[in-house]
């Protein structure tokens, strides 16, 4: 009986030794191993924006112990980039925002930082107006780097690129914000959160479009998985290049994590755009 009983608990523990190593990892270790994936702009910004280089992040999801701080800063500041763009979910859900404006502050780009909210930097009582004002007041504040795009429009490059910031949907819908700066006068980037936008950005056309929110999953997973827990839409536009009528756009796996901190099989990505191959 005694060797029957051992037969078993070896087996056990070593599965448990397993389950709690690869925890260890999807908390600790691949939430810090930030790669780069290098792309090529499409070939009307490749040719307005020349050698300059164009930085994507998004799901920053900003929190106490936030671990990615230190290798994210290391990463951007090796890219040097001459545009970063900041796809939303800045913070963790009902998070300090306090902290991620700490952060936002020392986020650099040569000619400019821009970004959009996500649907975590309305939760609750997460105060977004702070992105854009001074706290208690209705003044802009000027002392961050990034300037946080709201339904509207900046010229890169000298007035040869136009930027466009959709927000978290409103009532009337993406299409309002689309029709008013999608007018084909220039290459167009569309800085969105939400992936689920294209059909509306299609509608018009846009050279680029950079989404997020799906976190490519954030751990790997079936699809048909991904699907029952978060929905078609989620599943459908899980990670990389989509395309609708002549519109492509990518969706990053992001820097952070939702719902629980940990990552497996999906690391986080800064992604770098470039007009060379």
């Amino acid at each position: 009986m005694a060797v029957s009983r051992n037969k078993f608990r070896r087996p056990f523990f070593v599965a448990v030794i397993v389950v709690f190593a690869l925890l260890a990892y999807a908390w600790q270790i691949e939430p810090r191993r930030i790669g780069v994936t290098r792309l090529r702009l499409p070939d009307a910004l490749a040719r307005a924006l020349g050698n300059e280089r164009v930085v994507y992040i998004a799901d920053l999801h900003v929190m106490r112990g936030w671990i990615q701080e230190r290798p994210l800063l290391a990463t951007l500041a090796a890219l040097d980039p001459d545009y970063l763009l900041v796809g939303g979910d800045l913070v963790w859900y009902e998070g300090d925002v306090d902290r991620t404006l700490e952060l936002l502050k020392r986020l650099h780009a040569r000619k400019g930082v821009f970004a959009v909210l996500g649907d975590s930097d309305y939760n609750g009582r997460v105060r977004n107006c702070a992105y854009c004002h001074v706290p208690e007041t209705r003044e802009l504040r000027h002392d961050l780097p990034v300037r946080v795009l709201r339904n509207e429009a900046v010229e890169l490059a000298g007035g040869k690129v136009r930027l466009v910031g959709l927000d978290v949907e409103e009532r009337g819908g993406w299409a309002p914000t689309v029709d008013r700066w999608l007018d084909g006068r220039e290459p167009t980037i569309v800085l969105t959160h939400f992936p689920y936008a294209l059909p509306v950005i299609a509608s018009r056309g846009a050279d680029l479009v950079l989404a997020a929110d799906t976190h490519g999953g954030q751990i790997a997973a079936p699809r048909w998985m991904i699907r029952l827990l978060f929905g078609p839409l989620r599943e459908h536009f899980l990670y990389g290049w989509f395309h609708e009528r002549s519109t492509p756009m990518f969706v990053t796996r992001g820097i952070g994590e939702s719902i629980v901190p940990l990552r497996f099989g999906r690391p986080p990505e800064v992604v770098l755009f470039t007009g060379g191959n």
